[in-house]
């Protein structure tokens, strides 16, 4: 509840927190009517000095913290009543808040009046079973009175910190368990220790009130201040662990924002995903601990992929058996690197889990079923909802229910049952979450533009080659072709018709780069659709043409007919395959050109799908691109032969 106003509440909460000071009040109000024996001068003054005590407090490690009005509290009970002590115990927290005041602080109304109302039930129920088991006010006869002090403590322990640990939890800032096990583990040394106080004044006080004040002041003095040493003292360790975690996990997440960045998938992908696996976990009520580690694994899952080749990441086709096998690798690379990060939550299982399936066929243990952490299985099917609902280079964004209807195919097969169903049932809601997340995400270009480039292309990936003798031929004819004093679309269309003898293809495109390198603009074309395919627009890095682009490598592939199995390529022609003619062409062969290093477009062809492109074909269309290249430079590549001469 800390720094949050009453009304920012959850509803819950607010019920609860109101109902704990209405009962708060009235037990306070009935201790003192019935207060028995009545309250007199003596017994006020304990009250004044009880509710003073408030004054001086110790923070406990998790929440909330202790006083010396305990002891001062108790003291009241032993020495003048039930009723005496409950009206002391509601003002001590209003000290306690007053205090908070004086060095700074500004605790909300609502939380002191909680408190108050949370002491004041836990004195009251603690001390009637005090004197339930047979205490006596103003007596205290040892070894008799230890053990219903005993009581006393565990009783008001249990219920105070039980108050406090559920108001967390309605507030959606903890779990009840952690919480109470912690600060119990904490609070009943010193709640021992200060009802131990309470015992000697008590006993003090029979003889002389003066005595007490005198030696009892010492003791709970020491007791405050040995008590402060040690929960600084582990505060400090507390804090420090959670920043070197908070670090950590800065400098990984901005190391998995920048692989996604080489990524060429989709955009925004981590903070989507992370939206959505906060909103499933809640809907789900996991325990707090394993929300906070799944928010953290949403960012971090894929860190692994530092170690997969950025061909393999960003390919637009479908990829060989031993390219899976290298993608396979970064779910146990990315456990290794978070193993290494002292996160105070198990996030490390999430993320070398979160390609297990349901049914045991994942990858990297073949975990099945309840084996594999919840995290992990919400995290599985959010990334594939996700993945399916985004565009990719291989394949276009499917609808939200075209793609729910494949989660439900692969529920108890691939995904656990429930988390499908929760994503169902939530999906449409979780939809603004997201875009909230998406629209709230930093841009990360400012922060990649200094990374190195990224590995080596394959080496066994198509390339252009020398030209052998028996290229001579057709390249001096491409040649004298490129020189001719022509407009560039004739010689273009001179080029094709010549290198159609050299190579098969049915059609061919001619891409340039639009100003701003963001777009392709097809801006010749001929063959099969030629009219369609001219002016046709690609976004740099996306489908074949534009990955070419985007990687300066030459690349072939065949249009995929199942997308969901990633069995193939996106297509640069799909929005024209409607077309009987362009509709057939589904193989293509792509290239970059290039002049002087300098990027100028893509030279892409296309054939049947029976028909594929091998790798001497892109060799030599590889070859062609650099004649191409001199044709589409800056007038013509005229001014470069003139410059040349």
């Amino acid at each position: 509840m800390a720094g949050v106003s009453f009304r920012e509440l959850p509803t819950r909460a607010q019920r609860f927190v109101g109902a704990a000071v209405v009962a708060g009040c009235g037990i306070t109000a009935l201790a003192v009517v019935r207060a028995t024996p009545q309250i007199d001068l003596r017994t006020a003054a304990m009250v004044a000095v009880a509710t003073a005590a408030g004054l001086v407090k110790v923070p406990l490690p998790v929440v909330g913290s202790l006083s010396l009005a305990h002891s001062m509290v108790l003291a009241t009970l032993l020495g003048f009543g039930l009723g005496p002590a409950t009206f002391a115990g509601f003002l001590s927290a209003f000290a306690s808040s007053l205090g908070s005041r004086l060095q700074g602080r500004r605790p909300a109304l609502h939380r002191t009046a909680f408190n108050a109302g949370a002491i004041a039930i836990s004195t009251f129920v603690a001390g009637a079973v005090y004197l339930a088991l047979g205490g006596t006010i103003g007596v205290v006869e040892l070894p008799k009175t230890l053990w219903l002090l005993i009581a006393y403590t565990a009783v008001f322990a249990l219920v105070n910190i039980g108050l406090v640990a559920v108001a967390i939890h309605l507030s959606g800032d903890g779990d009840i368990g952690p919480t109470l096990e912690a600060n119990l583990r904490w609070a009943v040394p010193g709640y021992l220790a200060g009802s131990a106080i309470a015992a000697l004044i008590n006993l003090l006080h029979v003889r002389d009130s003066l005595v007490v004040l005198v030696l009892g002041s010492p003791f709970a003095y020491l007791l405050h201040s040995a008590y402060r040493v040690r929960a600084r003292r582990a505060e400090d360790e507390r804090r420090h662990s959670l920043e070197t975690a908070e670090l950590y996990r800065g400098l990984t997440e901005a190391l998995a924002r920048a692989i996604e960045a080489k990524d060429d998938n989709t955009e925004n992908h981590l903070q989507r995903v992370q939206a959505y696996c906060l909103g499933v976990a809640e809907a789900m009520a996991l325990p707090d601990a394993e929300i906070r580690a799944l928010r953290d694994a949403a960012v971090l899952h894929d860190i692994g992929k530092i170690a997969v080749p950025e061909r393999i990441l960003a390919k637009p086709g479908r990829l060989t058996p031993e390219e899976m096998e290298a993608m396979r690798v970064h779910p146990i690379v990315g456990a290794e690197i978070l193993g290494a990060v002292p996160f105070p939550y198990p996030l490390t299982p999430i993320v070398r889990h979160h390609h297990e399936r349901w049914d045991g066929s994942g990858y990297p243990d073949g975990l099945a079923g309840d084996a594999i952490p919840i995290g992990a299985r919400i995290l599985s099917v959010v990334d594939c909802y996700d993945a399916l609902t985004s565009e990719r280079p291989y394949r276009e964004a499917l609808p939200r229910e075209e793609a729910l209807a494949y989660l439900r195919k692969e529920s108890g097969r691939m995904f656990d049952p429930r988390v499908v169903d929760e994503m169902v049932r939530r999906a449409a809601a979780l939809e603004s979450r997201v875009a909230e997340a998406t629209r709230r995400a930093a841009p990360v270009e400012e922060a990649l533009a200094g990374l190195p480039d990224g590995p080596a292309a394959d080496p066994d990936a198509p390339e252009s080659a020398a030209p052998t003798a028996r290229d001579a031929p057709v390249l001096f004819e491409i040649a004298r072709i490129a020189a001719l004093e022509l407009d560039v679309p004739d010689r273009l269309a001179l080029l094709t018709a010549r290198l159609g003898g050299w190579i098969r293809f049915r059609s061919l495109a001619l891409y340039r780069l639009e100003e701003g390198g963001g777009v392709l603009r097809a801006t010749f074309a001929s063959g099969l659709g030629a009219a369609r395919l001219s002016g046709l627009g690609l976004r740099v890095g996306e489908r074949i043409a534009g990955w070419v682009a985007r990687r300066q490598e030459p690349f072939v592939g065949v249009a995929h007919s199942d997308p969901l199995s990633r069995d193939g390529c996106r297509s640069d022609l799909e929005e024209l395959f409607d077309d009987p003619e362009v509709g057939t062409l589904r193989a293509a062969a792509a290239v970059p050109v290039m002049l002087d290093d300098e990027p100028l477009g893509v030279l892409a062809l296309y054939d049947e799908a029976e028909r594929p492109f091998d790798a001497e074909a892109v060799r030599r269309l590889s070859l062609v691109s650099g004649y191409v290249a001199k044709l589409v430079a800056p007038d013509g590549g005229l001014a470069r032969r003139r410059a040349g001469q």
